[in-house]
């Protein structure tokens, strides 16, 4: 079933692999950037009043909501997107995830579907201009400390989901409740432990057997070209 239903909790690989194929489509990149932004904002707001028990399959949903995030990246990485109206976006957004978290706190803003796509948007921008000032002086301490965690990109995206699901657990069984400390400490350990596991793998040689299969066969001498 995979071909039109995911695995959980790695429908995010399925929905990523959806976008990358979808946006080699000749169609697609002509039409203008701040059009489509507009028409994938539509459509993930859209997709947040699916419900999920009957749009699972090929990950309707998930593939509506999220597909102004994918887009918005795309256009950052390209360049397609003036600065001053990223910036404009980022102010905007912002603002509203602002007014939002206050108007609604302590309600759950994944069940509000509008709600939520606006904070996560504004969240998203606020990161991204986070990073930007972090890489303004590439010799800063941020800037060093983005790339070391870089070097592990890799084991922390394929395990950081098993730590995150289980620190998640735990805090609720201590009754340890506090949302923002949760966050912080969650996100820290899912990259701190991800770390620690790939540094001994590397120790003991045996992190290629397990992250780079095909590198590992090809230094045991197993195959001459891959």
């Amino acid at each position: 079933m995979i071909p039109i239903k995911s695995i959980p909790p790695y429908w995010y690989l399925y929905v990523l692999i959806l976008y990358y194929l979808i946006f080699l489509l000749p169609f697609m990149l002509k039409i203008k950037p701040s059009i489509f932004l507009i028409i994938s904002i539509f459509l993930g707001f859209m997709g947040s009043f699916l419900p999920s028990s009957y749009f699972d399959f090929f990950e309707a949903r998930r593939f509506l909501y999220y597909l102004p995030f994918f887009y918005l990246g795309m256009l950052i990485k390209k360049g397609w997107i003036k600065e001053f109206k990223l910036h404009i976006l980022t102010i905007v957004s912002m603002v509203a995830s602002a007014l939002l978290i206050i108007k609604f706190h302590g309600r759950l803003y994944n069940s509000i579907p509008i709600v939520s796509l606006i904070i996560a948007l504004g969240c998203s921008m606020l990161i991204y201009q986070v990073f930007m000032l972090l890489c303004i002086n590439p010799c800063n301490i941020g800037v060093k400390t983005l790339s070391k965690i870089g070097q592990y990109s890799l084991e922390i995206y394929l395990i950081h989901c098993v730590f995150t699901s289980s620190i998640r657990v735990m805090f609720s069984r201590l009754g340890f409740n506090n949302f923002v400390l949760c966050i912080v400490i969650n996100c820290f350990l899912s990259l701190l432990i991800p770390i620690f596991i790939s540094f001994i793998m590397k120790k003991l040689k045996i992190h290629d057997l397990l992250f780079k299969p095909i590198s590992f066969i090809k230094s045991k001498g197993v195959v001459s070209n891959v």
